[in-house]
Formats: C-alpha cells, structure tokens, sequence
C-alpha cells in the first residue's frame, strides 16, 4: 500500500505522500495513487504534499501520476533523486522544493523490445512520440526551449539543485529542516486517534488492542496507559518518603518505633512490586510493537517472533535502535504478479527481476 499521511492544520487538511520506489511497480502505480487521491479528498484533504525517490520507471504510469497531481493543489520535495519519468512527476508541483544534496535526472525514454524491422521502426517513432510528450511537461515546468532540453536529455544530465533552481526545475531549495512545530505534532497524534491516519494500525499494534478496536477502544487504551504511568510516578514517590521515614527512624529496633519502621519496609516491598509489574507490564507492549514492526518491515521473520522478545522486553529502546540497523531479510508482501505466464508467479523476486518483469509488460520506460 502507498504510504501516505494526512495532516489537519488551522485551514486546511493537507495529503502527504511519498513515492519512493519504482515509478508503475507495486505500490506506486497510477491505479493506487488515484485510490489514495480519491480516499484523501474523501476525507477532506484540498492539498498534497508530494516526496519522490525515485529512479523511475514506467513511461504511462507516471505521466497520470503526473496529469492527476497537476490538476490539484500539490507541492513537490524531492528526498532524494527524481529521475527519468519520477523527474515528470516533480515538474506537476505547483511548488519544487529540493533538498542541497538532491537531484533531478533527465535522459530519453527507452524499452525492450523483439520483432521484425517495421516493428522496430514503428516502436521507434512511439519512443519519439514519447520524448515530445516528456520534453513538454519539462518545457511547462522550466520556461526551457525543446531544442535544449532535447540536448540535456541526450545527455542523460544529472541536475543539482543549485542548478535545478537556475533551470527553473525546482522553485526552492530546502537547506535545512524546520524547527520543531508542536502544533502539526499535536494534530499528527490527533489524527492517529480519529482513525484519520494509516499510522492508526500502529498505534493499535502498541496498545495490543485487537484489530477491530474502535476509536473509543484506543482513547481508552491511551488513558490507562498515562493512568499507569502517572501511578508508577506516585508509587515511586511514595516509595522515596517512606525510605525517608526509615532513615529518620534512626538505630530504633524495639518497641514502637522498630515496628513502625518494620511496617514501612513492608509497604516499601509491596509498592516496589506494584512498580516492577507496571513497568514490566509496559515495557512487554513496547516490546511487543517494536517487534512487530520489524516482522513487518521484512528485517526479521515471523517465526522468530517468540526468541525476539525476551531481547526486547528487557531493553525495548535498545532493540529499536538494532532494528533500525538490520538489513531486510525478506520481502513481507512475499509475492508479485505481473500478469505473466503463471510460472513460479508466487516466488519473492527482488526489484531489479520486478522491474524488468513489469518493463516486459508495458514496455516504455523512463
């Protein structure tokens, strides 16, 4: 599924989406970007905000990713690289914003192909055909004539972002991120509880709620959760004022002064118990979605579920950090069809066997 975000602010409900992937495969195709455009305004969100990593990919695709942004309120920012047909996607922002260290990629579309000579021919002229259509979103975006930018795609150019904004590629330069808004931050969260945000799932994974669990269910969840930690913080404090009383009980060790302090050593025991099963209590959810999430990410499999969470429960901050840092084992959607012949259809492929798969279907690329 197509990641994506929206966020409310004082005058408008903003759509965030990140293509960063190959352009026409799995999740960035035109058919799933119009299903979150069309879900996204269904919600009430008026403008996009659009992140593109890209290398490309399939010509038609992203020319109506291209034509459906472009008809809409959307900013570009590009993470990373907008090459080939990903560069025609970031020139539909009303607004370009790159980052210094990023690039645009421009060249001349180009596919596999087999037949006879006037096949060849023919597939040759469709490619011409293609790079005029290409050469004017570019002319659009830039203000460039066709004779150079037809030169720069000849050249296959690799375009910073300083020169992007000279070329009119880009309007904007991002130099370095923003402060802290606490108010977007508030909303993010708000969102999360309304059931307006994908990142809802997640939240529901760590609550261990059930994936039926309604809106009431997570507000609830979240309370007891700020009730358990609130309680931790008083046990913790009751449990520093009756140390405190020990100590000022001095050498005291008969009468009533040793069997008060006798009876405040009990109470101490008893709250320190009821610490430790809250905080373990916490940290095994925790645990839990930071497992969970890395089976989902493909970084560990399934059936090491039960040998990861001992790891995690005793440091739940410690194993998302090692999270982050292991490599993808497996792909978790485990299966791609391209509409082939229907062998070996359900095997894990890697990117570039994708790629190539979906090239092989549709032909032109960019």
């Amino acid at each position: 599924m197509l990641r994506f975000r929206i966020h409310n602010h004082a005058d408008v409900r903003k759509g965030i989406i990140w293509l960063h992937d190959i352009i026409g495969v799995e999740d960035n195709t035109s058919a799933e970007v119009a299903r979150v455009l069309n879900q996204m305004e269904s919600n009430g969100v008026s403008k996009f905000e659009v992140h593109i990593n890209s290398p490309g990919g399939l010509v038609f695709d992203g020319l109506a990713i291209y034509n459906m942004l472009r008809e809409r309120d959307t900013d570009i920012i590009i993470d990373g690289i907008a090459a080939s047909i990903a560069s025609v996607i970031a020139c539909a922002g009303q607004n370009v914003k790159m980052y210094k260290n990023t690039f645009f990629m421009i060249h001349n579309p180009w596919t596999f192909a087999a037949g006879d000579a006037d096949y060849m021919r023919k597939l040759s002229d469709q490619l011409d055909q293609i790079r005029e259509s290409i050469t004017q979103a570019y002319a659009e975006r830039t203000g460039l004539n066709a004779e150079t930018l037809t030169a720069m795609m000849d050249e296959e150019s690799y375009i910073n972002a300083e020169d992007s904004l000279e070329l009119g590629f880009c309007t904007e330069i991002i130099d370095k991120k923003s402060s802290v808004d606490t108010e977007k931050i508030k909303n993010q969260f708000l969102n999360l509880i309304k059931g307006d945000d994908p990142m809802r799932e997640f939240l529901i994974q760590l609550l261990a709620l059930a994936a039926t669990a309604t809106d009431t269910d997570i507000q609830n969840a979240l309370k007891a959760l700020k009730s358990n930690a609130d309680q931790v913080d008083d046990l913790v404090a009751q449990v520093a004022e009756l140390q405190s009383k020990i100590e000022s009980g001095g050498d005291s060790g008969s009468g009533s002064g040793g069997t008060e302090i006798d009876a405040l050593k009990a109470s101490i025991e008893s709250l320190t118990t009821v610490v430790n099963d809250l905080s373990k209590e916490n940290r095994r959810i925790k645990a839990q979605a930071a497992v969970d999430q890395a089976i989902s990410e493909g970084k560990i499999f399934p059936a090491q579920r039960e040998d990861y969470m001992a790891t995690a429960e005793a440091d739940p901050q410690a194993f998302l950090a090692r999270v982050e840092k292991m490599p993808v084992l497996f792909d978790p959607q485990n299966k791609i069809d391209f509409g082939g012949d229907g062998d070996n259809d359900d095997a894990p492929m890697s990117k570039t066997e994708k790629f190539k798969a979906a090239m092989r279907k549709k032909q032109a690329v960019a």
